[in-house]
């Protein structure tokens, strides 16, 4: 039997949760570069005045979510191999990572507040 199986499964369902994250993130932000291509064919179905004349903000916010989403990768093997060396040593350490968690979610939120009151603006002008 593996020596301390089951606390290195968790690690590696922890580090599997953040690898299938930062992909979704990743295909998330994809999905907003090309979302003002959409916004200009929706506009124009609906008869709405379309501004074809792209400004380039919603791209520079899908290569950032893209560039985040990579960084996420790195932070997530670093701190599954930290995870492993630490289940590995017989010494007691404290294993607390709430700051990685808050500071995406922070992230995502003022994307998220940035998304609408683009999509917002842009529907009334």
């Amino acid at each position: 039997m593996i020596k301390n199986f089951s606390d290195l499964s968790a690690n590696e369902r922890t580090y599997l949760s953040w690898i299938r994250t930062s992909i979704a993130m990743m295909a998330f932000g994809f999905i907003i570069e090309k979302f003002e291509l959409f916004l200009n064919v929706i506009s124009s179905e609906v008869h709405f005045k379309a501004n074809l004349k792209s400004s380039g903000v919603i791209e520079a916010v899908g290569l950032a979510m893209m560039f985040v989403s990579v960084l996420m990768m790195i932070a997530a093997t670093a701190r599954y191999m930290a995870q492993h060396k630490k289940i590995q040593s017989e010494k007691m350490e404290d294993a607390s990572t709430r700051g990685v968690g808050f500071m995406i979610a922070l992230f995502l939120i003022v994307i998220s507040l940035f998304l609408v009151i683009y999509i917002w603006a842009r529907l009334l002008y």
